[in-house]
């Protein structure tokens, strides 16, 4: 029998992990109390935050109402997932009342990995789950009229 070979599945956009980095309740154990407080399976969740699956509305509902409740401010759903990658707040520190921070990958140890961030402005990034594989900070300056 021969071996089928499937094509990859683009992955899905989303921004979770970023509004989680966000929280302090959710730097510790994060994924599992975060499925934990929104009624969600971890596997779930997982499956969302790595792209592996478009998730139901109303799995993002039942996480973007637990981010709610641990930043204390209300998230719209569709600042959490995107279908290309675009957001209706482009950067994921104004959408949760942040000054301006890095993303936890600017100061990789892994030079391919901390070089991708190299030029980014504190508070200049969306949060996208797929944003290092192409950053294009151009299009981001034209997001913000810089």
């Amino acid at each position: 029998m021969k071996n089928l070979i499937r094509p990859k599945r683009p992955r899905s956009h989303n921004r979770v992990a970023a509004v989680m980095s966000h929280s302090q309740k959710y730097w510790f154990k994060g994924r599992s109390l975060l499925a934990q407080d929104a009624g969600v399976s971890r596997s779930a969740l997982s499956r969302l935050m790595s792209g592996r699956t478009h998730a139901t509305y109303a799995v993002v509902a039942k996480v973007a109402k637990a981010l709610e409740v641990s930043l204390g401010r209300t998230l719209d759903p569709r600042e959490l997932v995107s279908l290309d990658g675009t957001y209706p707040t482009p950067f994921v520190c104004t959408l949760v009342g942040c000054k301006g921070c890095l993303p936890k990958d600017y100061h990789s140890e892994i030079p391919k990995i901390r070089n991708r961030w190299r030029n980014v402005p504190a508070g200049m990034w969306t949060g996208d789950n797929q944003e290092a594989k192409a950053v294009k900070w151009q299009e981001i300056k034209e997001i913000d009229g810089n």
